[in-house]
């Protein structure tokens, strides 16, 4: 049974999510150290033989080491041919919160493994991901050879994303009228989805895996989800100091977008090797089931706790395809509980780091919202979200309040 707690009341000031029936539970403070972010780059090879690259963002007391640049100039270059951006434009001098060769904190820490979106790096939210260093956890970025826009190795050499798999042919050749189309056919599926009923909701869910577009994920879905499985397997017998500070008996997977479908096709496949993941984060992306994927339906949908943020602000060839809505079933359903936050004006991007460039609400790229501010509290709310699972000071959920009134609605759902 789940125990459904709806915070659907919009108030004056904020949106609280506080259990408001009963008396509060006494919750222990949770206290840290003034943690500061260390950062160090690895190469390693998982069972399949490949060659993976992995950023990891670490607690450090100690400060000491060099300084951390957010962009190479090869990851500027790829960055300037896929998004259509001068170079100039891209900075590579600019440093980071984070120092290099810094000891790590004493202690075991909880591990965050982060999947970024499609086309995109392990980087796309360092911002974030510094957050979650400075509240003692250890986070990993896997870049996937091929599939990440640029995988660098710490010798210098990279590997550049695949640009003949079916999915980029297919953006790659995309002109007004295709756009059109898609984003229309798009729209409708997840409309659909929106609209469903317990009955046939798994169904819909079918239907946009078999999208024009969506279809064409699955590879990138089934390959990311083994190399995080195969991943954290490996990080078991590193050498490297950080990773004796890893528990990886207490993991979160987390994801944006392709990231998300990654992170929790990955839950799936460690439940059944009896590794329990401790939850999942789900920054944006759709409900999606593909053809692989066989044997699911709205009881097994989720193999841990999931937290959902989704947005409803992203506009295609004047379609609405936010993910508003189109999750709530499956964490309705969800018995091991978890959380559903909708944002009304977010956009897709502003669930990464993009969202601290105001600019970009010039070009549509981002929504209507304060970027700056949701990033602080998507940032904020997340740690919320992470220690009640990882590290739990309370018998209740409590999030950080959203800064604009009307624009969001929490649901929590606890499991028994």
């Amino acid at each position: 049974m789940v125990k459904t707690m709806k915070h659907t009341q919009i108030f004056a000031f904020a949106l609280l999510l506080i259990t408001t029936i009963g008396c509060a539970a006494t919750m222990k403070k949770n206290t840290r150290p003034n943690y500061k972010v260390g950062i160090t780059k690895i190469d390693y090879q998982i069972k399949s033989g490949e060659k993976l690259n992995a950023i990891i963002w670490y607690p450090t007391l100690e400060p000491s080491g060099e300084v951390d640049y957010e962009t190479s100039i090869p990851m500027r270059d790829a960055m300037a041919k896929q998004f259509k951006m001068p170079r100039f434009s891209i900075s590579t001098k600019t440093t980071t919160q984070a120092s290099t060769h810094s000891p790590i904190a004493e202690g075991k820490h909880p591990v965050v493994f982060f999947s970024h979106g499609f086309a995109s790096f392990a980087r796309q939210n360092n911002k974030m991901m510094e957050h979650f260093a400075k509240n003692g956890y250890i986070i990993v970025a896997i870049s996937n050879p091929k599939a990440s826009l640029l995988t660098e190795y710490t010798n210098g050499d990279y590997i550049q994303m695949d640009r003949t798999t079916p999915a980029m042919v297919k953006l790659d050749n995309l002109n007004k009228k295709r756009v059109k189309i898609m984003a229309k056919d798009m729209a409708d599926n997840l409309n659909a989805i929106k609209n469903s009923d317990h009955s046939n909701y798994i169904a819909q869910l079918k239907q946009l895996g078999n999208d024009s577009l969506f279809s064409k994920y699955a590879p990138y879905v089934d390959n990311g989800a083994r190399n995080l499985i195969q991943s954290i397997d490996a990080f078991s017998n590193q050498p490297q100091p950080v990773f004796q500070h890893m528990d990886l008996s207490n993991i979160a997977l987390v994801g944006h977008s392709l990231g998300a479908m990654i992170s929790i096709e990955a839950s799936r496949q460690l439940a059944k090797q009896k590794t329990p993941v401790a939850l999942v984060i789900n920054y944006d992306a759709p409900g999606v089931l593909f053809e692989f994927q066989q044997g699911i339906d709205l009881t097994n949908y989720y193999a841990s706790p999931v937290c959902v943020f989704q947005g409803n602000g992203t506009q295609l060839a004047k379609h609405n395809i936010g993910m508003t809505g189109v999750s709530d079933r499956s964490v309705q359903s969800n018995s091991f509980g978890g959380c559903l936050v909708n944002i009304e004006k977010a956009h897709h991007n502003n669930f990464t780091d993009l969202t601290h460039q105001s600019i970009l609400k010039l070009f549509g790229m981002l929504g209507k919202i304060n970027g700056k501010k949701f990033g602080h509290w998507l940032n904020a709310s997340s740690v919320d979200i992470l220690d009640f699972y990882l590290q739990p000071h309370s018998k209740e959920l409590n999030i950080t309040p959203y800064f604009k009134n009307k624009q969001a609605t929490i649901e929590v759902f606890y499991a028994r």
